[in-house]
């Protein structure tokens, strides 16, 4: 749906793939695609345009925060820095956000706590998502919420200087307890060399908008669109997170429909088709009515046959 040249590429097909016989994986995108002629030129296209049906509370959200440069460079990324984050789930970080929190030790120039100064209408979890610790002597996730210490988490290198491989017995969700409110949470590296870490705030934001992706492909008068719940992530599945299915939304695509036109929606897991959806003129712009998403759905708008 980006404009790629087609499906990912399952690297490991030789030894996992094949084996176990997972090529009906691919099944349910070839049906989607078996009437869609993909040789002409098709426009990729995000879309923001979703409106709950109807009165619905805010949502509380997950909010991820990656960071986009990992050096052991004198870098602006590898320097103290503020993530502020908006009561609904906005994200105002620095240009260069360190995906490596330096400690104390040999680059200890580069130290680079990261400060979350945020206001939440809800209580929930901040969580450090560790993804690798230096073989050079370990080191020291700290985190402090208001100037209180809530997590001291040590990550010892059992051989010392001995082997220099990246140690991955420490990979894990760290998490503490957040109440609502404003916080400065301080994220530090108080140990001798360096951390891999992503975060998230668990259930703190809460959003009016529906919590909805939309890609997809335009040509003429025709569409297809895959939309995902955003709380649907590989990471919120592998640690068996509980899902909240996204309420009844309409979704405005850039394709026009009229009573020639046929909408279909499509259930990505099963590959098959759901029930043929409303389509709602509201603002003179036609609205596809969509049920409530528990992961993803996908849609085509075609001429008639």
């Amino acid at each position: 749906m980006v404009g790629a040249a087609g499906a990912a590429n399952i690297w490991w097909w030789d030894n996992y793939v094949d084996p176990n016989n997972l090529y009906f994986h691919y099944a349910a995108l070839s049906a989607f695609l078996k009437d869609v002629q993909l040789t002409d030129q098709w426009t990729p296209f995000t879309s923001q345009a979703f409106q709950y049906i109807g009165d619905t509370k805010p949502t509380p959200i997950a909010v991820h925060v990656n960071g986009n440069v990992a050096s052991w460079e004198k870098v602006a990324a590898n320097a103290p820095a503020t993530v502020a984050i908006d009561p609904d789930g906005t994200v105002h970080a620095p240009d260069q956000l360190a995906q490596l929190l330096h400690g104390l030790g040999g680059n200890k120039d580069k130290h680079n706590p990261i400060t979350f100064d945020v206001n939440f209408a809800n209580a929930g979890e901040f969580v450090v998502n560790v993804t690798g610790v230096s073989g050079w002597n370990g080191a020291e996730l700290t985190v402090a919420i208001d100037g209180k210490k809530v997590l001291d988490q040590p990550f010892e290198d059992p051989d010392g200087l001995d082997k220099k491989d990246t140690l991955h017995q420490y990979d894990k969700d760290y998490r503490v307890k957040l109440s609502a409110g404003k916080h400065k949470v301080l994220v530090e590296n108080t140990g001798p060399d360096w951390i891999y870490a992503s975060y998230a705030f668990i259930g703190c934001a809460q959003s009016t908008k529906p919590p909805l992706r939309c890609w997809g492909l335009t040509r003429g008068d025709s569409a297809i669109a895959w939309i995902q719940n955003a709380g649907s992530t590989w990471r919120a599945l592998a640690n068996k997170e509980p899902l909240t299915p996204v309420a009844a939304t309409r979704v405005g695509i850039p394709v026009t429909i009229d009573d020639n036109t046929r909408v279909v929606l499509w259930d990505p897991w099963t590959g098959k088709e759901l029930p043929v959806p409303a389509v709602e003129e509201k603002g003179g712009h036609k609205w596809i009515v969509l049920p409530a998403i528990e992961r993803d759905i996908a849609l085509k708008v075609m001429p008639a046959k």
